[in-house]
């Protein structure tokens, strides 16, 4: 393993842990706000939701990058950067890094599933409309956020024992009468 290799693992981990503090952070103020916390006991759960964010995600990162390098070099041989790796690769160490990051942080597991949904959603819906199957309008877009919303309220009402207590306490708020 050289250097580059090494460095780019450890700066996806980096940057993972960077995505998921900042997808946690307003997550966790609603959690705050919604659980009526106050002065230290706001800044201790903020803080410690933020850190599990980081944790997830950087973990999902570190181990995919890792997964994924060591498939390189054992189905194929190593070859240089910047040659693509194949489609099995990358999803053996999708899959590999959500069974590491699903013992560890379940939740974490399922708001990275969430957001990859909205990101094929929505792929789906920029190539439809690059083929001109469809045309570009608002209304593709709104079906989009109908979509994503809905996968979200779905995995909501039918698993939310692992989604986090600020994400739950946000949404039994927003779903309150």
């Amino acid at each position: 393993m050289d250097v580059q290799e090494v460095a780019s693992i450890l700066k996806g981990a980096r940057n993972g842990a960077v995505v998921g503090a900042a997808v946690r952070l307003p997550l966790s103020l609603m959690g705050a706000k919604a659980q009526n916390l106050h002065g230290q006991a706001m800044l201790q759960y903020v803080a410690r939701q933020v850190f599990n964010g980081a944790k997830g995600v950087g973990l999902f990162v570190f181990v995919y990058k890792l997964t994924r390098y060591l498939l390189r070099v054992v189905r194929q041989g190593y070859y240089p950067k910047g040659r693509k790796a194949d489609g099995l690769n990358a999803f053996l160490a999708g899959g590999a890094a959500s069974l590491v990051t699903l013992q560890f942080d379940p939740s974490t597991t399922a708001e990275i599933l969430l957001y990859l949904l909205k990101l094929i959603i929505e792929a789906g819906a920029k190539h439809a409309v690059e083929a001109k199957v469809v045309p570009a309008s608002a209304r593709l877009f709104a079906l989009l956020n109908f979509l994503a919303l809905g996968a979200f309220f779905l995995y909501y009402e039918t698993h939310n024992q692992f989604i986090k207590a600020s994400l739950a306490g946000a949404t039994k708020r927003l779903l309150a009468d």
